[in-house]
């Protein structure tokens, strides 16, 4: 059972994770319409081939599990929070672009481990 004040902060965290989440649908739309040149970031999010969370969650996935590192190593190595991988896996959040940018240069740095997923996430990156 929550405290009044429990369930106020868990709504607000949830609500957050919402916005973040429209904030990337309005991004991805308004670029589309606009020719993609917001930016370079922005331009590494929409040549992505994730249309979706559950492609984002599956390429965290994969990459933790060729890896061998727990959510919390992966987290380090990336210099992000164990819950922020934990939110990316579930489908909660979505990488940010420099976040993005980070997760290409773990798979670069894989080699022939990682050139499949490159190609299939990052293309023209591979």
């Amino acid at each position: 059972m929550y405290t009044p004040q429990q369930t106020v902060g868990h709504r607000f965290k949830h609500n957050l994770g919402f916005l973040a989440t429209l904030r990337n649908i309005t991004r991805y739309i308004i670029c589309t319409i606009a020719g993609a040149s917001l930016g370079k970031f922005t331009d590494l999010t929409l040549a992505m081939k994730v249309t979706a969370q559950l492609e984002i969650a599956n390429l965290i996935r994969e990459i933790r599990s060729r890896l061998g590192l727990t959510q919390e190593k992966f987290a380090h190595h990336l210099g992000v929070t164990y819950l922020t991988v934990s939110r990316w896996e579930n489908g909660r959040t979505s990488p940010s672009p420099m976040a993005l940018k980070l997760i290409e240069g773990v798979l670069q740095k894989m080699g022939d481990r990682g050139r499949d997923l490159l190609v299939k996430y990052f293309p023209g990156e591979g």
